[in-house]
C-alpha cells in the first residue's frame, strides 16, 4: 500500500521532471534573444596615415562576422571632415547586416551579403579625397551620437572603430595636450561611451611618402608619444575601460582578391 508521503514524493518528482522538460523545450525553440548590435567605422582621411583600404574592409568584416549580432543590426561607416564639410564627418554608407535564423538558407546566402557590403564598401572608399585637415574628435563625438540614435544605451554592446593614428589637428586643446605632456583644462567635455566599446587602430599606420616629403619638419615619434596619444584619448570618454589601442588594424583581402 502506498503511502501519503510515498504519493507526495511521486507527485513532487512529475512536478519536476514536467518542469524541467518544460525549460527544455523552451531552450529549444526558443533560443535566446541577441541584443541588436550597431556598430560605426570612422576612416581617417588626413594625409599623414596610410592610404589603404584593407585596413577599413578588415574592421567591416571582422564587425560583420562577430557571433553577437542579430536581427536588425547595423553598420555604419564615416569619414573625417574637411574644410567643405566644416570638419563634419561624412557619412559613406549604413549597411543592414545580414541575418538568417534558418539554417538551411543560412551559412551559403548571409556570406554572399556580406561580401556584396565588403565589394560596395571597398568601391565607396576609392571616391575618399584625402585632407591635410584632422578633426578625428569631432568625428568621434558624432560617431556616438548616431550609435545613441540607433538605439544603443548604458547596456548595449555597441562598437565604435576608429581608423586613424591619433594625431588630432583640428582640436587645438586636444593637440597641444598631446604635444605638451601636460593635460589641459580646456579640453573638451568627455564623450558619455558608457555600452559602445570604442577602439583605435592603426596609430603606427604612417603615410611614409607623406613623411618623406616633410622630412625637414617630420620628427621622429618616441615611445613616450604613443604613451601620451593613449592617455589624452582615453581622458576623453566617461568609460575609458570601454576603450582601446592597436597599432595595427586587422586587414582583408580587396574584393578583386576575394573572387
Amino acid at each position: 500500500m502506498i503511502t501519503s508521503s510515498a504519493r507526495s514524493a511521486v507527485a513532487i518528482a512529475l512536478i519536476t521532471s514536467t518542469t524541467l522538460g518544460f525549460v527544455f523545450w523552451r531552450l529549444r525553440t526558443h533560443p535566446e534573444v541577441r541584443r541588436t548590435t550597431h556598430g560605426i567605422i570612422i576612416v581617417d582621411v588626413s594625409q599623414s596615415i596610410s592610404n589603404e583600404d584593407a585596413p577599413v574592409l578588415g574592421l567591416a568584416q571582422g564587425f560583420l562576422h562577430q557571433p553577437k549580432l542579430a536581427r536588425g543590426s547595423s553598420l555604419s561607416v564615416m569619414a573625417t571632415g574637411d574644410e567643405q564639410t566644416r570638419n563634419e564627418p561624412r557619412l559613406i554608407s549604413t549597411y543592414d547586416v545580414p541575418f538568417s535564423r534558418r539554417a538551411v538558407e543560412g551559412k551559403g546566402t548571409i556570406l554572399k551579403k556580406k561580401r556584396e557590403i565588403l565589394r560596395d564598401l571597398q568601391t565607396k572608399l576609392k571616391t575618399l579625397e584625402r585632407t591635410d585637415r584632422s578633426p578625428i574628435f569631432l568625428s568621434v563625438k558624432r560617431g556616438i551620437e548616431h550609435l545613441r540614435s540607433r538605439g544603443c544605451i548604458s547596456d548595449s554592446a555597441c562598437q565604435l572603430l576608429v581608423r586613424t593614428d591619433a594625431e588630432e589637428l583640428s582640436e587645438r586643446a586636444i593637440r597641444d595636450s598631446i604635444a605638451g605632456g601636460g593635460r589641459r583644462k580646456d579640453l573638451p567635455s568627455v564623450v558619455s561611451n558608457e555600452g559602445i566599446r570604442v577602439t583605435f587602430c592603426g596609430l603606427a599606420e604612417v603615410n611614409a611618402l607623406r613623411n618623406l616629403e616633410r622630412s625637414k619638419s617630420t620628427h621622429a615619434r618616441s615611445a613616450g608619444h604613443g604613451d601620451r596619444l593613449r592617455e589624452v584619448w582615453s581622458s576623453l570618454f566617461s568609460a575609458p575601460d570601454l576603450v582601446t589601442f592597436e597599432p595595427y588594424c586587422p586587414t582583408a583581402p580587396l574584393a578583386e582578391e576575394d573572387r
